[in-house]
């Protein structure tokens, strides 16, 4: 029986006949394949939202179990996936966050670096990180994560570990840039590999989820540095800084042998979903966006991928946005020494790191599952940016000790809902085809690295403790980001616009049938 869709139902949708004699939905062949032309590209490309097979199963299943399967395969995918996901990059923030950590333990004198020198240390692991995001994310769209990514986790533990037996200038910035190269697959293939199971509308939370890895690492790097300043400094002839990288590059290596029996796939090749847990899993992606994002039949190349990705203007806006939100989020990279400038000794400074980032954490979590429910994201976006603003402005006017602290929790707490939107953001508005995805997203992360570099030279001594050209720098960059983020929203819904007269335009809504595809709107 056909049925009226609502409206966020997809324009083109394929129509499922009812076979007279059992009451059994089918598709013909000549449905198998849809087109479907993106109107602000000229690009067109094919949606195989509902190929026979997959309507033949969805068909079996009644809304009622098809609701309780999609359910179990979110706790799965929350129990199983997502844990591992944010250890992955605890893990990888410790890594590559201990060298500003280890400052505070006397690397810079021991290796006789000046701010200028531990600063391009800082700075250099972004340009490898720049270089090998857009081909891995690539290569991971066309392989199995659970081996891909583990595989990289395994190996940026062993260059990490390296870290310890550094004894120069050269060696150190030698082992980061290596260090960039290897830990550049992770957080886009984690965000692809998330984009690959969850509908648009549970974005925004998982990224939450998964970018707090960031502050935790932040919080525990800061707990695990202070006890292992304090109980390792030169055990067996070496310096704590030097167990650090130690015992945090053993603790990666030995979880990368683990996550190999534990991280997903794809929908259509994850051993620990069933059959029919399978089925739902695909079918909720269709029903999301019209489109299958299976690799198994995709048949758009790595390359075409990259050239969908690179020739839509939202690509470019997304990455301008999040190059202003890194910039604006510089503090993070220097927290330590700005948190030391309030005065107090190293074990206390070590400490009062931790609370702004488990604040942090909960802030961003609750934020963006707020902006999940009400399918918003730029006012959440600017209203955290906001925030932001202020806490930067307090910063740098007083040198008072508990209004620098009360600033460094506004600046924590809410630069990252707009993080976490921004990334939430690609997925929203390029879901298909995946490699295009996957592009897009290594495309956003790998250039907003110039704002790491950027800030990697904003906090030089001298400096210290207002950091005036820090604080400046990081409130225009915050300025720059709200506009965008509205000019963004401006130009979205004027393409649902576009959408909508064009549904007009063609007789209205479509005669659809039960377990309807939802027609495309982009979220803003």
């Amino acid at each position: 029986m056909a049925i009226h869709g609502h409206e966020d139902d997809v324009a083109a949708t394929p129509t499922i006949q009812t076979d007279a004699k059992t009451d059994a939905k089918i598709v013909s062949p000549q449905e198998e394949s849809i087109h479907a032309s993106e109107q602000s590209q000229g690009v067109l490309y094919m949606h195989r939202g509902l190929d026979p097979e997959l309507a033949a199963a969805i068909a079996q299943i009644s809304p009622e179990r098809r609701a309780e399967l999609s359910k179990r395969v979110k706790l799965k995918l929350d129990t199983i996936m997502f844990p591992t996901l944010l250890l992955f990059y605890i893990l990888n923030y410790l890594d590559r966050n201990a060298l500003g950590f280890v400052k505070l333990a006397g690397i810079q004198e021991d290796l006789n670096l000046s701010s200028t020198q531990f600063a391009t240390c800082l700075s250099i692991l972004y340009v490898g990180y720049c270089l090998f995001q857009v081909p891995s994310n690539l290569m991971l769209s066309k392989s199995k994560p659970s081996l891909y990514l583990p595989f990289w986790l395994f190996i940026w533990g062993i260059v990490s570990g390296c870290t310890a037996a550094v004894q120069s200038y050269s060696g150190l910035v030698t082992v980061r840039f290596v260090l960039g190269i290897v830990e550049a697959p992770f957080f886009p293939g984690a965000v692809f590999l998330i984009s690959s199971w969850y509908t648009r509308k549970e974005m925004a939370m998982r990224c939450a989820l998964l970018f707090g890895g960031n502050m935790l690492s932040n919080a525990f790097g800061s707990l695990i540095a202070l006890g292992v300043t304090q109980g390792l400094a030169d055990a067996h002839g070496l310096a704590a800084w030097r167990w650090l990288f130690i015992i945090e590059a053993s603790m990666t290596v030995g979880f990368a042998v683990i996550a190999v029996f534990i991280l997903p796939n794809y929908p259509h090749n994850t051993w620990w979903i069933t059959g029919e847990e399978r089925i739902v899993a695909k079918w909720r992606l269709i029903d999301d966006v019209g489109e299958a994002d299976d690799s198994q039949t995709d048949d758009v190349s790595i390359w075409q991928g990259f050239t969908l990705a690179v020739k839509d203007c939202k690509t470019w806006i997304l990455v301008w946005n999040h190059i202003f939100l890194t910039v604006g989020a510089g503090i993070v990279v220097f927290y330590p020494s700005v948190v030391g400038t309030l005065g107090f000794s190293r074990e206390i400074t070590y400490a009062l790191i931790v609370p702004p980032y488990m604040l942090g954490f909960a802030t961003s979590v609750y934020g963006c599952h707020h902006a999940d429910k009400k399918k918003e994201r730029t006012w959440h976006m600017i209203g955290s940016l906001s925030v932001t603003l202020v806490g930067l402005i307090i910063l740098a006017s007083t040198l008072n000790t508990g209004a620098r602290y009360f600033s460094l929790f506004l600046v924590t707490c809410f630069v990252y809902i707009a993080f976490d939107c921004n990334l939430a953001w690609i997925s929203n508005c390029i879901p298909r085809p995946a490699p295009k995805r996957a592009a897009a997203i290594a495309l956003v992360n790998m250039l907003s690295q110039l704002g790491n570099i950027i800030a990697g030279y904003l906090y030089p001594d001298d400096q210290a403790p207002r950091y005036w050209m820090a604080c400046t720098v990081e409130a225009i960059a915050i300025v720059c980001a709200i506009v965008t983020t509205f000019v963004f929203r401006t130009i979205l819904k004027r393409e649902n616009m576009k959408l909508d007269q064009k549904a007009m335009a063609e007789g209205g809504e479509a005669q659809i049938t039960e377990g309807t595809l939802e027609k495309f709107r982009y979220i803003y």
